[in-house]
C-alpha cells in the first residue's frame, strides 16, 4: 500500500506568521487532521502551542465544531492552572 504523504505536510513552516498574531518556531507534530506548531503570541510574547486543522477538513462542520470544542475545552483548562498557580502565590 502506497501513503501519499503530500497531504500532510504542514500548512506553515517555521518563522511564518499566522492571523499577525502567531509567528510558527518550529513543528511539533503533522497527522491525519491538521498539524501543532510552537508558536509566539506576536503581542503577549508568550510562547503557544497552535493547531492547525487541514484545509479541507476546516470546511466540515462536524470536525469544525469538535475542534471548537476542543479548544474551549484547552482554553478552560489552561485558565483553572493559571489560577491555580495565582492561588498558591497568594497563598504563600
Amino acid at each position: 500500500m502506497v501513503t501519499d504523504h503530500s497531504s500532510r505536510r504542514p500548512p506553515v513552516k517555521t518563522g511564518d506568521f499566522v492571523d499577525d498574531r502567531y509567528r510558527i518556531i518550529k513543528t511539533l507534530g503533522v497527522g491525519s487532521t491538521g498539524a501543532v506548531f510552537l508558536a509566539e503570541e506576536i503581542a503577549g510574547r508568550r510562547r503557544v502551542a497552535l493547531r492547525i486543522l487541514r484545509s479541507e477538513l476546516a470546511q466540515d462542520p462536524e470536525v469544525l465544531d469538535g475542534f471548537m470544542t476542543e479548544a474551549r475545552e484547552s482554553a478552560a483548562i489552561q485558565r483553572l492552572v493559571i489560577a491555580h498557580a495565582a492561588w498558591e502565590w497568594l497563598a504563600g
